[in-house]
């Protein structure tokens, strides 16, 4: 472990108090497992096979593991076209067509709790088996496979075990905002969402309300500041490979600085200068419309998040006439209604920041009832089925605070959200440093939050750590 990792690990230590428990060296923690003695033991002639269930993406992933085991041990283990009664990998699905050394030990009422998500691993002497509904699944249990490796003096194996495993939440990620300073390049969103997929979080928000087209800055700029089509395309292909859903999100009324200080956009403004679009006059709806046309044709995400703060400046110059005729509420929400009925124009469902509402509660009644509610304090009037909790944490800070309070607070979020309803858990990360330095100390806190909202009760924080550091290698 280099200094820097374990300057980390006693920061750590010393944030949150450590349970001694009886755990697997994983994290997450399986929802289900068992040991038993029994050593696969791998060597240069293990082979891989994917079976009749598998698809296209499974390919990739058996590619991925063939790399992994390589790098670890120099053998670039061989891929099979029948399976193999002894010394295989093997990836698959359920069904008859699996091998009895398989099968036998199956139990179908732990199967049905997998989902589309979950996975079944298996390690006897003969053989390893990562079994599942979808290549989803797949992908992880050979994230847990890979971290189940111990090196041996002759190589490398892995220890007796059954595990059924699956996530406590649907939706577990984080939201990126890069509204002030530099935008980062392509390989550094590359990287987050390797690691995401690696943390079992499924979710990245990505504010683009500024980011999808050049905007006006002097030719001398230092910094890049936007994302092109073909970026933006590259970039959900890596998600799609990591199991990655990446959802857009966009400023609709306040926050948008950026663009209302362009010429071409000076009279959407409150007042010059101003960050807040004027609402209920159709050139800010025909701005939103292209913003989302732009929006849809460039993500495939079935989801938009529109995100945005208490308006402050809404009533001072321009809107004044119409606030003062409807009344401040009125206006937000009949904003509101507008826009949610421009995303279902592009076929796209609505994920609503709840920042305003949690200010209003009374704007969820007048709202839509399938709007999903991303909320930092979940309280009523929200429902519980159409509520993710916002984590909200010094998380984003390029420091050793990141893991210390991370964990703490990602994990009681996502407690908070299995025992309501909620759909899940995003951890809020605004402007964070994008250099490459600072990077592996945000990723901490994504990593705790990958292990908890996946098993929020089993995961405690001895566990983690103990588990963690040592996957890094």
């Amino acid at each position: 472990m280099n200094v820097r990792r374990l300057v980390t690990c006693l920061t750590f230590l010393t944030a949150v108090s450590v349970h001694a428990q009886e755990r697997l060296n994983l994290w997450p923690q399986p929802q289900q497992v068992t040991r038993f003695e029994a050593r696969f033991r791998l060597n240069d002639e293990t082979a891989v096979y994917l079976d009749q269930t598998t698809e296209a993406g499974d390919v990739k992933l058996r590619h991925a593991f063939v790399e992994a085991i390589q790098k670890r041990t120099g053998w670039a283990l061989p891929a099979v076209q029948q399976p193999r009664a002894s010394n295989v990998v093997y990836l698959g699905g359920f069904g008859a067509h699996l091998p009895e050394a398989i099968r036998q030990n199956l139990n179908l009422t732990d199967i049905t709790r997998l989902g589309a998500e979950g996975y079944y691993l298996l390690v006897t002497d003969s053989l390893a088996a990562v079994l599942a509904n979808t290549p989803t699944g797949r992908f992880y249990g050979v994230q847990t496979l890979l971290q189940w490796l111990r090196s041996t003096e002759g190589g490398v194996e892995l220890p007796g075990l059954v595990a059924y495993d699956w996530p406590a939440l649907a939706v577990r990620g984080l939201t990126l905002d890069f509204e002030e300073g530099p935008f980062p390049n392509t390989q550094y969103f590359k990287q987050v969402l390797r690691r995401l997929g690696r943390a079992r979080l499924n979710t990245l928000v990505l504010d683009v309300t500024t980011r999808l087209e050049p905007t006006e800055r002097s030719p001398r700029a230092s910094h890049r500041a936007w994302l092109t089509r073909g970026e933006a395309a590259e970039l959900q292909a890596v998600a799609r490979e990591n199991h990655v859903l990446l959802v857009p999100a966009l400023k609709t009324l306040s926050g948008l600085r950026r663009v209302l200080t362009q010429p071409r956009y000076a009279e959407l403004a409150e007042f010059p200068g101003a960050r807040t679009l004027v609402p209920l006059q159709p050139e800010t709806y025909a701005f939103l419309e292209q913003r989302l046309f732009q929006i849809t044709e460039t993500f495939d995400a079935p989801y938009v998040l529109l995100t945005g703060t208490e308006p402050t400046e809404l009533g001072w110059q321009r809107s004044a006439e119409v606030v003062a005729r409807l009344g401040r509420l009125e206006v937000l929400a009949e904003h509101y209604r507008r826009v949610i009925e421009l995303v279902r124009k592009y076929q796209r469902r609505v994920w609503l920041d709840a920042q305003l509402a949690e200010e209003h509660p009374e704007l969820v009644s007048w709202l839509p009832d399938d709007v999903t509610w991303v909320a930092a304090q979940p309280r009523r009037p929200f429902r519980p089925s159409q509520l993710v909790f916002a984590v909200e944490l010094g998380s984003d800070r390029p420091a050793f605070p990141a893991l210390a309070e991370g964990f703490p607070a990602s994990q009681e979020a996502a407690r908070r959200a299995v025992q309501s309803g909620a759909k899940g858990v995003l951890l809020r990360s605004e402007n964070p440093l994008p250099q490459p330095a600072f990077l592996e100390f945000q990723m901490h806190a994504w990593d705790a939050l990958g292990a908890v909202s996946w098993a929020p009760f089993k995961t405690s924080p001895g566990a983690f750590l103990e588990a963690y550091f040592p996957s890094l290698e």
